[in-house]
């Protein structure tokens, strides 16, 4: 009886320790984005506020967040922002966000993508104006203005 359950330990770890390695593997290479109740979103265009921004953030990131618009009347580029507080920056994603499973993630390989403030603040042409803070972020152009506001 005592070797019955030995084997069955070794067998049950010869199968766990390698779905964790890829379990692992996958979580530190594309972490999932999870929607976060710290922060909220609101955007105006053309004058029209909404309040339907969803704010994600990436397993292991805390301070960075990801904005989801999703309003039919802003081109496809402005679907998606990134705003990472450590670094004071809002950038444009230049991956699409979805998993294999459905479920939006990052790639470690294009985390941030296009940076407003290193591209002058212009994005085509619009110019952009960014003002990021320890705990809010607002950014606007001539149509589009967002702001993330951290929850109390």
């Amino acid at each position: 009886m005592k070797m019955k359950s030995r084997t069955l330990l070794v067998r049950t770890a010869f199968v766990l320790v390698p779905v964790a390695a890829i379990w692992l593997y996958l979580l530190w290479y594309a972490p999932p984005l999870w929607k976060t109740r710290r922060f909220s979103a609101s955007y105006t265009i053309s004058g029209e506020l909404h309040t339907d921004a969803q704010v994600f953030q990436p397993v292991g990131f805390p301070s960075r967040c990801y904005i989801s618009i999703p309003s039919s009347s802003v081109p496809d580029y402005y679907h998606w922002f990134v705003v990472d507080f450590s670094r004071h920056i809002v950038a444009l994603p230049s991956f699409g966000v979805t998993c294999p499973c459905g479920s939006p993630c990052i790639h470690r390989d294009q985390e941030i993508g296009l940076v407003i403030p290193d591209m002058d603040k212009k994005i085509g042409d619009d110019v952009w104006n960014v003002a990021v803070n320890a705990n809010s972020a607002q950014f606007s152009n001539g149509t589009l203005s967002v702001s993330l506001t951290q929850n109390r």
